[in-house]
């Protein structure tokens, strides 16, 4: 397995739990991201899509590995 091989699949498996974590869980999301960014969006439809789009990304990198 390839240096790259290794990232890819570290990094996509990283990605997809966040994004499954945040896709499932968009309240829990939002409330870690506005105690470090009191500006962030409020829109839970919102934060859903950034994780299934998260998740997704991370799917991409692992089938790429």
């Amino acid at each position: 397995m390839t240096l790259q091989s290794t990232v890819h699949l570290t990094v996509g498996a990283g990605l997809v739990a966040v994004g499954t974590a945040t896709a499932v869980a968009p309240a829990r999301a939002r409330a870690v991201s506005r105690s470090l960014f009191p500006t962030a969006r409020d829109d839970l439809r919102e934060w859903r899509a950034v994780g299934v789009l998260t998740a997704s990304v991370g799917l991409a990198l692992l089938a790429s590995a």
